[in-house]
C-alpha cells in the first residue's frame, strides 16, 4: 500500500519536483513501472541544472568573449576576401604546408625490394616489385613455384 495516497492515480507529467523527490526517497514506483525511471529523470533534470549555470558562468568569461569576437571578425574577413581556412593557416604559416605534405608520407608503406629474374631456358628476365607479374605468373604456372624462385638472379632495394 502507498504511504502517500494523495499520489495515487496521478501521471508522472503532472507530479512537481516535491512528488518526484517523494517517490524517489521512498523508491516507489508508477502503476507498475520501475522507479529508475523517475531517478533518472531526476538526475538528468540535474545535470541539466549543471550544465546550465556552467554555460551562463562561461558565457560572463572574458576571455570566451574576447574569443569569440576574434572569431566573428576572423571569418568576416576570410568572406570579404573569399578565403578558406586552410588559406589563412598557408598564409601565416608557410611550414604547415610542409609539415602537411610530408605527414602522409610517414603514413605510407616502405617501397618493396626489387627482384630480378632471369629464365634459364630462353635468357628472359623480369624485374618486380611485386609477385603480380604477368610474366612471372605465367612462368610459375608452367615450371613451378620452387624452379621459378631459384631463377632469382639478385634484390635491390
Amino acid at each position: 500500500m502507498c504511504p502517500h495516497p494523495e499520489l495515487v492515480g496521478i501521471e508522472p507529467a503532472q507530479l512537481n519536483t516535491s512528488h518526484h523527490l517523494i517517490y524517489a526517497t521512498l523508491n516507489l514506483s508508477y502503476k507498475g513501472n520501475p522507479m529508475s525511471l523517475l531517478n533518472e529523470y531526476i538526475q538528468k533534470e540535474q545535470q541539466l541544472k549543471q550544465l546550465q549555470e556552467e554555460l551562463q558562468r562561461l558565457e560572463g568569461d572574458q576571455r570566451l568573449k574576447s574569443e569569440l569576437e576574434f572569431k566573428a571578425k576572423l571569418e568576416a574577413l576570410m568572406n570579404e576576401f573569399g578565403k578558406r581556412p586552410a588559406d589563412v593557416i598557408a598564409l601565416l604559416d608557410p611550414s604547415s604546408d610542409q609539415r602537411s605534405a610530408k605527414a602522409p608520407a610517414a603514413s605510407t608503406r616502405r617501397k618493396r625490394r626489387l627482384k630480378i629474374y632471369k629464365n634459364p631456358h630462353n635468357g628472359e628476365v623480369i624485374e618486380t616489385r611485386g609477385g603480380n607479374h604477368k610474366g612471372l605468373r605465367s612462368w610459375k604456372n608452367e615450371h613451378g613455384d620452387e624452379a621459378v624462385e631459384s631463377w632469382l638472379v639478385r634484390m635491390e632495394d
